[in-house]
């Protein structure tokens, strides 16, 4: 079903319709369509017909929604790799691709020792935080993360003084 001569009074164009239905507005720019599509208290989707797809591509990201399709309708429900949901009052969250699949999960971080010797926590990463514990953690991370060897023994060294002298 299309519609065309529609105003905002109309049910059709405040309420979410799920169906086939498309609804066709007429606009003087690419500001003003975005300022319509925007002004809605729902954003499942939206598709964007054109043959520019520059044009199209820049519309795309500037509406508030969900999903949105170039040059086509409701194709993203296809594709099960990609997520599928809205915003606003089109809801939260989504299914489908690997956001799906989270969005479903209960995640849970579960920190231990790595070791079958239980540790006590360092005394930098204690509350109250000691004034060198910034050091010391800097130190740290760059010992690890660093590409130089002369750096991470300079790092390693650092590090060793900074926690002695740990107040």
């Amino acid at each position: 079903t299309i519609l065309t001569n529609l105003n905002d009074s109309m049910k059709i164009v405040s309420e979410e319709t799920f169906g086939p239905v498309m609804l066709l507005f007429k606009f003087e720019g690419d500001d003003e369509v975005i300022k319509m599509a925007n002004a809605s208290e729902f954003g499942l989707g939206c598709s964007i017909f054109s043959k520019n797809y520059k044009r199209a591509e820049f519309i795309a990201k500037e509406i508030e929604s969900g999903m949105c399709t170039i040059n086509d309708f409701g194709v993203s429900y296809l594709i099960q790799s990609v997520p599928f949901g809205g915003i606003k009052k089109s809801g939260f969250g989504r299914f489908n691709g690997v956001e799906g699949l989270r969005e479903f999960s209960r995640q849970k971080t579960v920190v231990t020792d790595r070791f079958p010797m239980r540790a006590k926590a360092p005394r930098f990463t204690s509350y109250p935080i000691p004034t060198k514990a910034p050091i010391a953690l800097s130190n740290a991370i760059t010992m690890i993360y660093s590409g130089s060897f002369s750096i991470k023994i300079r790092c390693a060294i650092n590090f060793i003084k900074t926690m002695i002298s740990m107040d």
